[in-house]
């Protein structure tokens, strides 16, 4: 070893034994000291402008027990059921999905934090968040994921909530009632975006205009999959506006009324590429697609009725909203590899009824239909498989029926519920308009059987 770094090294040494020899001595006053300068107000940026947060802790432990009579997808330990899987044949021509299924699940169990509404000058500020244990991907199952996590901060006549919440399009005050965690997809829509919602309220009629993005899982689906890139490099945020009128409450009759529209637009793509040339050449694309929803909804509560629906119709239906439909290359160029896109549209409906008068024994059913409706222009066919590139949730899914009676009780903080979940779909190939010519059904029957505990 050189001297001089032998002389460095000793010196490092001596210095490091007298400062802890010095923290030995004087650790306590020296935390004593920090702790009344962090506290001083010296720095009053970090002092809370208010009193300290409420916050109240709550969630249910439930156990999913289910008997299929059909093979279906939806998620990995069965927990929520969105399609019967389509027909797919051995080589006898027998289709192996016929096969039924039982399973138990415990992963819908939740978790939630309320933020207990709290001055804050001349507004009220609460908050609120949600886990359950369904995870992201398969992988993930029986790991937390993030549901909900919204603030919220609310005015006399105006609010602002800023968070993971509810899509504007199924507003909490109008959701299926399902014991099932499907919700009613499809024919339903469901799902769950950041945002930032600023809503304007008067005595019965609610303003309300969202920019939002997507979180996974619920992302639109393109050439890489299921992914949140999509909205996130067309640079732009989806836009909703809605429109909600309620009258005045009562104990007899609450009536809700709303109407909504979305615009979504995407870049499924920052570069394409194709092999028909003789090496293969990347190009960059800015083809963007861009798509409109609109909906009509309203709740009804009659003494001890609830009965609530939902029309919905437009483009691009799935992902986020779990709906059929999606888009599609519209054109293609094989030496580029550069490609336009194009709409496919659908249409869907759905009524829950719900009569709760003893809560210990609450019978309801939900029922909805979806159908696509073809593309506003003709579709690129692949010349290997001769279909169209499509992006959405099912290519073949044609429409859709579902049938959910159940029964719902209710003793203190123990819930059971049972439900019959009947689903139905059309399957077929898709053509070059975006139809199904032929399609043929196939169905599952559920029966679930749901025990919980509310705390």
């Amino acid at each position: 070893m050189e001297k001089g770094t032998f002389v460095a090294l000793k010196a490092f040494l001596k210095i490091t034994l007298i400062t802890g020899v010095f923290c030995c001595f004087f650790s306590k006053h020296i935390h004593a000291r920090a702790k009344a300068y962090l506290h001083s107000s010296k720095r009053p940026y970090l002092k809370p402008t208010t009193p300290d947060p409420k916050l109240k802790v709550g969630g249910y432990l439930r156990l999913d027990t289910f008997f299929d009579t059909r093979q279906t997808g939806g998620s990995h330990d069965g927990s929520g059921v969105f399609l019967p899987l389509p027909p797919r044949y051995d080589s006898n021509h027998c289709d192996i999905y016929t096969r039924g299924r039982f399973g138990m699940t415990p992963s819908v169990s939740s978790l939630n934090l309320t933020l207990l509404p709290m001055d804050a000058g001349n507004a009220k500020i609460d908050g609120y968040g949600e886990i359950d244990f369904v995870g992201n991907y398969d992988l993930t199952i029986g790991m937390p994921k993030l549901r909900l996590a919204m603030i919220q901060a609310q005015w006399p006549k105006v609010s602002v909530l800023a968070g993971l919440y509810y899509h504007p399009l199924t507003p909490e005050g109008c959701q299926p009632s399902t014991v099932g965690y499907h919700g009613g997809v499809p024919p339903a829509s469901y799902g769950r975006v950041p945002q930032i919602t600023t809503t304007w309220l008067s005595d019965h009629i609610s303003i309300a205009g969202t920019i939002h993005s997507q979180y996974l899982p619920l992302t639109s689906d393109g050439p890489l999959g299921p992914d949140e890139s999509y909205t996130h490099n067309s640079m732009t945020p989806a836009v909703s506006v809605s429109l909600e009128w309620r009258n005045k409450q009562s104990m007899s009759c609450n009536v809700l009324f709303g109407m909504g529209v979305d615009m979504t637009r995407l870049l499924p793509a920052l570069a394409v590429t194709t092999t028909a040339t003789v090496s293969p050449k990347m190009s960059a694309t800015n083809a963007e697609i861009m798509s409109f929803i609109g909906t009509l909804y309203s709740t009804l509560n009659i003494g001890d009725y609830t009965i609530m629906s939902q029309v919905m119709f437009g483009q691009n239906g799935n992902y986020p909203l779990l709906n059929l439909g999606g888009y599609a290359v519209r054109c293609l160029n094989p030496e580029t590899g550069l490609r336009t896109y194009t709409n496919t549209n659908c249409l869907s409906a759905w009524v829950d009824f719900e009569w709760h008068k003893d809560k210990k024994m609450m019978p309801g059913f939900y029922m909805g239909i979806g159908k696509t409706t073809g593309s506003q222009h003709p579709l690129y066919l692949n010349p290997t498989t001769g279909n169209p590139i499509f992006y959405g949730v099912s290519r073949e899914a044609d429409k859709a029926f579902r049938l959910c009676p159940r029964i719902i009780s209710v003793f203190g903080h123990m819930a059971l519920g049972f439900e019959m979940d009947y689903l139905k779909v059309w399957y077929g190939t898709m053509d070059r308009c975006g139809r199904h010519p032929g399609a043929c059904p196939v169905s599952n029957l559920r029966f679930l059987v749901v025990t919980q505990y509310n705390f």
